[in-house]
């Protein structure tokens, strides 16, 4: 409903008209701008809150007067704040706690305060402010009802943004804050959504979590995905990768495997029905994982192609080599380089690998020179 300026309360804007080019005309234009100052100045006493001790002569509706003694507008000798409906004076603040409201009106932009505060003996009650700025309407409301006998609350907020902040006037910090639509910010967008500075949480459920930096001191997962390869573990609690997750220039040098080489220079003769052990040892070990031992040698026999015997040895574990004899020969002369790669699997800790060479009753060589190397292995993948 259009406000109506003979009955309600409205001021009147002054807008100040431009000056006349012509000297003739001032005089006009001045009391004609003095005339609209006035008129305008009238409206804002009006609409102003004032102590009064008798009515104004021509009320409207909207206007908001303290009455003070011998005015009694409400003719039961109440005195304080009233406001005037249209036709009548009306405290505004019933004593039952029902409804005030103030209502300003500038030229065609409207803003009114509505304040709703009621009660219902054991069952409801409610205090809500409610502000319309010209159709924008934002307030707050605390209800609490009485359900089967269960008092329940709630409180209900209604704005563009909600913040906490200290009420210092030096400190502009809002540690917490919630938008309820887009804003933008130095030229980029930001989502609707709760914005905490910093906050400290016992315990949390969080469906997904966007994060630039995550520290933890322990984290619980079952299951990680790294750009696109997914980390498991199996029921023994041993980490998976899937396949091809892991490319060799991301394996630092010696975090799957290990090696330990001895010298190549050493040489020994062995007589018939002899033998000789030669070792290597590779310390911390997993139990399960693999070995490798590489025996390469250069042998020359009393008599040609006469053989002997190689035989893996491995210090604790019992478990054999793939290969457990291999048969070897020799020439008289011009010996040709051989080698041999036998596999066997680790204990946990210290493992003690190597060969023994046997010119056994069957073979009855004799080895005049032999130069060996030996190197071992562990593969842990």
């Amino acid at each position: 409903m259009a406000t109506n300026t003979v009955t309600d309360l409205v001021v009147n804007q002054y807008i100040r008209q431009p000056v006349p080019q012509n000297p003739e005309g001032m005089a006009v234009y001045l009391s004609g701008q003095l005339q609209e100052i006035e008129n305008s100045m009238k409206t804002v006493g009006e609409g102003s809150l004032q102590v009064v001790d008798s009515p104004p002569a021509r009320p409207l509706k909207g206007m908001l007067r303290y009455a003070v003694t011998p005015w009694d507008p409400l003719g039961n000798g109440f005195q304080g704040l009233v406001v005037y409906s249209g036709s009548a004076w009306i405290r505004a603040s019933d004593p039952d706690g029902t409804i005030s409201s103030l209502s300003t009106t500038v030229s065609s932009l409207n803003t009114s305060v509505t304040t709703n505060v009621s009660a219902i003996s054991g069952i409801e009650a409610k205090n809500t402010v409610k502000i319309d700025n010209n159709g924008h309407i934002s307030g707050y409301g605390l209800i609490s009802t009485a359900n089967n006998g269960t008092p329940t609350a709630t409180f209900n907020v209604s704005a563009d943004a909600f913040k906490i902040g200290s009420p210092s006037s030096a400190s502009t910090v809002t540690p917490f804050s919630v938008y309820t639509g887009s804003r933008t910010v130095d030229g980029v967008t930001v989502p609707a959504g709760t914005y905490i500075e910093n906050a400290f949480i016992t315990s949390a459920a969080i469906k997904t979590l966007n994060a630039d930096t995550i520290t933890a001191g322990n984290l619980s997962a079952s299951r990680l995905t790294l750009d696109g390869s997914t980390i498991t573990a199996n029921g023994s609690g041993q980490l998976i990768v899937a396949d091809s997750g892991i490319s060799t220039d991301k394996i630092a040098s010696g975090a799957v495997n290990q090696t330990v080489t001895t010298s190549a220079t050493q040489t020994f003769s062995l007589a018939a029905n002899g033998t000789k052990t030669v070792t290597v040892s590779l310390t911390g070990c997993t139990a399960g994982s693999q070995i490798l031992v590489l025996f390469n040698y250069l042998a020359v026999c009393a008599t040609a192609n006469q053989t002997f015997d190689i035989t893996g040895t491995n210090n604790p574990s019992s478990s054999s080599f793939d290969s457990t004899v291999i048969g070897a020969q020799a020439p008289t002369s011009i010996p040709l380089p051989s080698a041999y790669v036998l596999r066997t699997t680790a204990s946990a800790g210290t493992n003690t690998v190597g060969v023994t060479i046997s010119t056994g009753s069957s073979n009855s060589a004799t080895i005049v020179g032999l130069v060996y190397g030996l190197s071992a292995q562990e593969v842990k993948r």
